[in-house]
């Protein structure tokens, strides 16, 4: 593209302003509701793999072979919770904290109702440094730590289910590992949260010396959680983790025991690809709207053009040209709005409850380079392709017929 002749195309789009400005506008509009979009989709789904990963499940768990969809009670798949075998993982490259666990089904009951619920026994001290927002964060009212014997936490909805307030009085029923039933007293410590309402429903947390007692489990879990400091080295650490533990044991990272976020993944870029057709469209029409005006109103002028020599080639550059100065134009505004909207948002941070949860999901929109550069391209591409129509239609004028409309 030589100067002259962007020169030229942009002094015919300064021709008619306000429609220029108009097409210009619903490119800028396209581009930033796509960029800001995305900033706070990025921002949602990080805070939620956060908050779940920090709060409950842990960047990677270890269990005994066959505990995904195993049939048997998880409290028959255990594996050993000495010092000697975490001492083992937490040697291994990139392991940042362990923390063993039981997690079992029981029936709890507050002297009037009983209902079934999903114990997760944990032991506090570890369990802070695997999953740190699990006690604090406003999560957990009053937090479990280490020596409360006999206390629980219950979740928010299950505790209003059951009408139970800080110090009530409940027994957990539940069977043992050799199958015979056993009851545990418990006092309601406190209450929890989590961005997950079946969660709240049906979950209980207790300490870990305490479940081993009610399931006659000494020294076992089924359940370690394994706490990695980034959370994108899951992979690596899942990898080392599994070479140092054999074919005994199967290790899991956050995806495999979450997969729901590998739907909302698929859901979200269905999302966006939506997002991008729309845009496209919006582009497309507004610029072929105005080209084909601009080609109807400057017809006599296309034919002296051509009288005096210019190539039909030329005359269709020059379409195209306009076309992606409009889409560029607009594309770049719209760009340059989105991420300050985005990089606002970052600072600020927002706060969302899901609908139907409890908790709190504080997170901060961001967006990658190359998506705006996506955003941005898209917009210019459309437009030129928007354009090829009527540039065509304007390179393919009779300069004796242009010459003799009015």
């Amino acid at each position: 593209m030589n100067a002259p002749l962007l020169a030229l195309a942009a002094r015919n789009v300064l021709r008619n302003r306000r429609r220029s400005m108009l097409t210009a506008g619903a490119v800028l509009v396209g581009v930033m509701a796509a960029v800001t979009l995305r900033g706070v989709a990025n921002g949602y789904l990080r805070g939620m793999r956060e908050m779940m990963v920090r709060s409950n499940v842990g960047v990677v768990q270890v269990h005994a072979r066959g505990f995904a969809g195993a049939d048997k009670p998880p409290v028959e798949l255990d594996l050993p919770a000495t010092p000697e075998f975490l001492a083992k993982m937490a040697a291994v490259p990139g392991v940042d904290a362990v923390a063993p666990r039981l997690v079992f089904e029981g029936m709890l009951n507050n002297g009037t109702a009983s209902t079934m619920v999903q114990v997760t026994a944990v032991s506090p001290a570890a369990e802070f440094r695997v999953t740190p927002e699990r006690f604090s964060g406003g999560r957990a009212s009053s937090p479990l730590v280490e020596g409360d014997a006999g206390k629980a936490l219950l979740g928010s909805t299950l505790a209003d289910a059951l009408g139970a307030k800080d110090g009530a009085s409940l027994t957990l029923l539940t069977s043992t590992r050799a199958g015979a039933s056993n009851a545990l007293d418990l006092t309601m410590k406190g209450r929890f949260t989590t961005p997950n309402p079946l969660e709240t429903k049906r979950t209980l947390t207790l300490t870990l010396d305490h479940a081993q007692e009610l399931t006659g489990l000494p020294d076992r879990a089924n359940e370690i959680a394994i706490g990695v400091r980034e959370i994108d080295d899951a992979d690596d650490v899942k990898a080392r983790l599994q070479a140092a533990l054999g074919g005994d044991y199967e290790v899991v990272t956050w995806r495999e025991r979450l997969p729901i976020f590998g739907e909302v993944f698929e859901l979200i870029g269905s999302i966006f690809a939506i997002v991008y057709v729309v845009l496209f469209v919006l582009v497309l029409s507004g610029i072929l709207n105005t080209m084909l005006m601009s080609v109807y109103e400057r017809v006599r002028e296309i034919g002296t053009m051509m009288a005096v020599g210019t190539r039909r080639r030329r005359v269709l550059q020059m379409f195209l040209v306009e076309s992606a100065l409009l889409g560029g134009g607009g594309g770049l505004a719209g760009a340059t709005v989105g991420l300050v909207l985005v990089t606002v948002m970052n600072v600020r941070g927002i706060d969302f409850t899901p609908p139907g949860g409890t908790a709190t999901i504080h997170f901060r929109p961001f967006i990658a380079p190359g998506y705006v550069a996506l955003s941005l391209g898209i917009a210019v591409v459309g437009a030129v392709l928007a354009a090829l129509l009527p540039a065509l239609r304007a390179s393919r004028l009779s300069p004796v017929e242009a010459l003799r409309s009015v």
